[in-house]
């Protein structure tokens, strides 16, 4: 019998970064980590966020055996943050697709300093 997650766990998400093709490996742990985080996020919360997207990218290429360095992908999310946020936030159903640049100007609305 067929069903929609037959072979979930060999499957890796693909997601474009800033015009760059990117793969995820989401798994439960990344959503709860990423709900935890509050409207305000703290460095720390920053932290944990930044650890959970190269989980999930280290976790895909792992699967695709493709070889990588973890201090790449640790720079990648970091100049990428953002990007790969609003991407993820669309894998894991918060959002979709035509809400994201809404939700990018929103968020970077109350990022900017006020009288700019």
């Amino acid at each position: 019998m067929e069903t929609p997650f037959n072979n979930l766990s060999k499957r890796v998400k693909e997601i474009e970064v800033n015009g760059d093709k990117i793969l995820i490996k989401p798994k439960t742990k990344d959503v709860a980590a990423f709900l935890s985080m509050s409207d305000k996020m703290t460095e720390e919360d920053g932290l944990k966020l930044a650890k959970v997207f190269e989980s999930m990218i280290s976790r895909a290429y792992t699967m695709e055996k493709v070889e990588f360095v973890q201090e790449d992908i640790e720079d990648y999310v970091a100049e990428h943050f953002g990007d790969i946020m609003f991407q993820v936030m669309e894998v894991f159903g918060f959002a979709k697709k035509e809400d994201i640049e809404g939700l990018k100007k929103k968020t970077f609305d109350k990022m900017a300093p006020k009288g700019q």
